[in-house]
């Protein structure tokens, strides 16, 4: 997935990913989105990421590959950082930690404790600081998201199985299809 104007947001399995304008973002099905990147970044710095979001399989491999990430990374990579946080093993998040705050120092008022524990007020007013967007919008979107109630229909016709999806709406009338 490519950015080129205004911003995406994924969220799936506890993982979230915003793309601002002119990164990306590797996807896989039943996995979801990979940690966001700038396509500029270095061969080593985006092959290491792709290993950690897809292809490690222990602590120790997704230890390394963030090193590479948090060795190769530039200030612009504060992006893929930010995302990190919440991705990596904890003893891991300090040294994800530190860099960043080499990169991008954290406003007033959030603290290494509260990052370090994944605050997400804290995060968030870092995440606006690094310049890629107010992301309250993309919190509000999720809060209204969260609170609609899909009712879901099902009624078999013959082998065929219909899904009606009606969001926040009386429940329909499905005896007949539509």
């Amino acid at each position: 997935m490519r950015t080129s104007l205004g911003w995406v947001g994924f969220k799936l399995n506890g993982h979230e990913s915003f793309i601002p304008p002119g990164a990306a973002c590797e996807t896989r099905p039943k996995t979801g989105p990979g940690t966001p990147y700038f396509e500029d970044a270095s061969l080593k710095f985006r092959s290491a990421l792709t290993r950690f979001d897809f292809d490690d399989n222990t602590p120790r491999q997704r230890a390394d590959d963030s090193t590479i990430v948090l060795r190769e990374s530039r200030k612009r990579d504060a992006l893929t950082l930010w995302h990190l946080l919440a991705r990596v093993e904890e003893r891991q998040r300090l040294l994800v930690y530190d860099r960043l705050v080499t990169l991008a120092p954290p406003p007033a008022g959030v603290t290494k404790e509260g990052i370090l524990r994944l605050d997400q007020p804290m995060l968030d007013r870092w995440w606006n600081e690094l310049g890629f967007d107010d992301i309250s919008v993309w919190r509000q979107w999720e809060h209204a998201w969260a609170e609609t109630s899909a009712l879901v229909h099902e009624k078999s016709f013959g082998d065929y199985l219909t899904k009606q999806f009606f969001l926040d709406s009386p429940s329909p009338d499905i005896s007949a299809p539509r």
